[in-house]
């Protein structure tokens, strides 16, 4: 029975460990509040397309699993994820092409901006 106990509390332990590294990829800066559009990245990379015109065109693609980003008020383009692994398509599907408010965590690696959104609201 000592070695089974022995046995779990290495398991667990180390699940842990692993569960601790995986989730600390982002190192973020801390939390903080942005302004800006909730954009589709394919359509703002492939052909600069943003805004009201572009509105149904970035809800459809986001709701369907595109990547979207906040492209903040001072130009800055934020990738969203969602805190809590939440579903990007759930959260901001609905909101594409138009200006909201985040609060999160803010993040750069490899060259890129990152915001884990927390909380958003429509402006």
């Amino acid at each position: 029975m000592k070695k089974v106990s022995l046995m779990l509390g290495i398991l667990v332990a180390s699940s842990l460990a692993a569960w601790a590294d995986e989730h600390s990829h982002m190192q973020p800066e801390g939390a903080s509040v942005l302004q800006g559009e909730v954009i589709d990245l394919m359509c703002y990379v492939g052909h600069d397309a943003m805004g009201k015109k572009h509105a149904d065109c970035a809800q459809s693609c986001i709701k369907k699993g595109g990547p979207a980003a906040i492209l903040s008020s001072d130009g800055k383009l934020y990738v969203a994820t969602i805190a809590e692994h939440g579903s990007v398509a759930d959260t901001l599907g609905k909101l594409g092409g138009q200006k909201v408010k985040v609060t999160g965590k803010i993040a750069s690696k490899g060259g890129s901006n990152f915001v884990e959104i927390a909380k958003v609201e429509k402006l």
